[in-house]
């Protein structure tokens, strides 16, 4: 990958973008690295997992041992708070 490239210029704006954000409910962006070939982008750890994992895993919507009503609510609620402040 060269700098210039399609996905070098979508991790510089992606980059751009999450050193903005400050928020409780969105993973803070600690650093980046974005000279070829190390690429990286370091974020916070979300304790408990992303919500990729929370939805899709052991205790996931794919799972024989559904989350109850009231997680499922609180995950969704606070993903759309997150969401919420990006687009404002």
């Amino acid at each position: 990958m060269r700098p210039g490239d399609v996905t070098c210029m979508h991790d510089a704006a992606q980059v751009e973008v999450l050193s903005g954000l400050q928020h409780d409910r969105i993973v803070r962006l600690l650093g980046a690295c974005l000279a070829p070939p190390t690429i990286c982008i370091v974020e916070e750890l979300a304790l408990g997992g992303s919500l990729y994992d929370l939805l899709h895993t052991k205790s996931g919507a794919r799972s024989n041992n559904p989350m109850p009503h009231s997680q499922v609510s609180h995950a969704s609620s606070t993903a759309c708070i997150g969401g919420i402040y990006i687009y404002k």
